[in-house]
């Protein structure tokens, strides 16, 4: 794909691994299939837009929304590069209602954003997701830091027409939006949409509460997940075969004795000479979650 030099997160995990998200890309491989509908909403370069242009097929249709000039710019280049013809580029922001809002670009190349003052003076048009998609939608995502919940807000038509989509959000527990929102009311605005919560796993999605959104228990360093809703039920998702079953080493009926036996050997896995070392090693492990 084609990147962006200043973006350093993004560009370097590209680089260096292949590979943007694990996390998102493999519920994008589950969830999605030919002839569906796929929205990317904070499209960037265009790295989840080209993938979902992949599973969704011919038949399918994707729809990029992303309002900074230069991310449009590399994102049609890589959709140009990939031949991805069953994509719309929306070229603008999505938003809780039509609106001319305040956008930041830092000179550093960190991320931009939407809503909030900056004084920088630059400005990007909104719309709501139900005034831009008048089409039936599988699988929304969302990341547009810090402001998925106002995305989301404007995008309940979209929930009422296709009750089984699924949505995908990143959450902060601990830092509140430049645009006033604390964490404890994004998650109110969620369950007053209808929404039920999935922790999404290595094999698709489990059930969870919103309190345990609200006090998650993350690795040292991390400072925000993605999670995903939907206004199915877990029977439902089970019977589209999302809903992932649990692993040896998660089931509580396991003695701790066995599961440390059972991480020692992973752990051996890694020290294996590379020619006939398992596909699943030690260090992919570590990266992966569980």
């Amino acid at each position: 794909m084609w990147v962006e030099e200043e973006a350093g997160v993004l560009t370097s995990s590209l680089l260096e691994e292949g590979i943007w998200d694990p996390i998102t890309s493999r519920l994008m491989e589950v969830v999605l299939a030919p002839g569906m509908t796929f929205v990317d909403v904070g499209a960037n370069i265009g790295y989840f837009t080209v993938l979902g242009s992949r599973l969704v097929g011919p038949a399918g249709r994707v729809f990029a929304v992303e309002p900074d000039p230069r991310n449009l710019s590399i994102l049609q280049a890589n959709l140009d590069r990939f031949r991805c013809s069953n994509v719309t580029v929306l070229p603008l922001a999505a938003w809780s209602e039509a609106a001319e809002l305040d956008f930041s670009r830092p000179a550093d190349g960190s991320v931009s954003r939407v809503g909030g003052d900056d004084a920088s003076g630059l400005k990007v048009m909104a719309e709501r997701l139900d005034a831009l998609i008048d089409h039936p939608v599988d699988y929304l995502k969302v990341d547009c830091e810090l402001t998925d919940h106002v995305v989301v807000s404007g995008a309940d038509g979209l929930l009422r027409e296709n009750p089984s989509m699924l949505i995908s959000v990143e959450f902060h527990p601990w830092h509140g939006s430049h645009v006033g929102d604390r964490p404890p009311a994004i998650l109110d605005q969620y369950q007053r949409l209808g929404l039920v919560p999935y922790e999404i796993v290595r094999r698709g999605v489990r059930p969870t509460s919103w309190q345990e959104l609200a006090a998650p228990k993350l690795p040292r360093g991390q400072m925000s997940f993605d999670f995903v809703m939907s206004r199915c039920g877990p029977e439902e998702l089970e019977q589209r075969g999302l809903i992932a079953r649990r692993s040896l080493l998660e089931r509580q009926s396991i003695e701790p004795r066995m599961q440390r036996l059972l991480r020692r050997g992973g752990d051996l896995l890694g020290r294996l000479p590379e020619p006939i070392r398992p596909a699943i090693r030690h260090r992919d492990r570590r990266r992966r979650p569980t």
